[in-house]
Order: structure tokens, then C-alpha cells, then sequence
């Protein structure tokens, strides 16, 4: 059986992923992703400051330009994240160039969804 491409993407971006939060932080995997990959805690001197947020890992092999990554996603998900309490952080891993970007998700649907009629 041939394991394909993109499930060696995110396994990589996983562990790559993992290995930037601090240590003293705590990520929680998700297993059933509908959108959501982690939860983090943050922690300061030991203890749980109460400040959680969620992030979703994508992984691509897509080139970058200009230090951008060109990645689709779908409406469906920008409306989604945008109904979360916590924060969500968007993070993109590059397998080509081993490299991450992010955003907050907090602005998305408010700069993007308005031109949803155009696209």
C-alpha cells in the first residue's frame, strides 16, 4: 500500500509544529478534525495563566513567493473559525522549504467574506 503525499505533509507538519511550542506550554491534538488540529494552554512560572487557543496545522508543498505561501481555503472554514470563542490560529508549514507562517483568524471573515459574491 502506497502512503500518499499529503499524509506525509501532516505527519512532518505535526512534529515540526510541536517542537515550536514552548516547553512549559501545553498542546493538546485534537483527533477529530472538523477544522480545529490543536488546543494550546499557555503557562507562565508553572502555572496555567487561563489563556487557551486553537490552531489549525495545514501542510503543503506548494512553492512560496516572495516569503508568502499560496494556500485555498474553503468559505465553509473561515465562517466556522469566526464562531469560536477562543482565538484560532491559522498555520501554514511548508514541507518544501521547512518553514511556517500564521494568521488569527479573528479578521478573516470580516476581510474576506464580503467578497465571497465575486469568487
Amino acid at each position: 500500500m502506497k502512503r500518499p503525499r499529503q499524509h506525509i505533509i501532516e505527519t512532518k507538519s505535526k512534529k515540526r509544529f510541536e517542537a515550536l511550542v514552548p516547553d512549559t506550554w501545553v498542546a493538546r491534538e485534537l483527533n477529530a478534525d472538523y477544522g480545529l488540529d490543536y488546543l494550546i494552554e499557555i503557562f507562565k512560572d508553572n502555572n496555567s495563566t487561563g489563556h487557551l487557543f486553537f490552531v489549525q496545522l495545514k501542510g503543503t508543498d506548494n512553492d512560496v513567493v516572495n516569503d508568502t505561501i499560496s494556500y485555498q481555503l474553503s468559505l465553509d472554514n473561515i465562517e466556522y473559525w469566526s464562531t469560536i470563542i477562543n482565538p484560532v490560529l491559522l498555520v501554514f508549514y511548508s514541507s518544501k522549504y521547512n518553514n511556517f507562517w500564521a494568521v488569527w483568524t479573528n479578521e478573516m471573515k470580516k476581510n474576506l467574506l464580503p467578497k465571497k459574491e465575486n469568487q
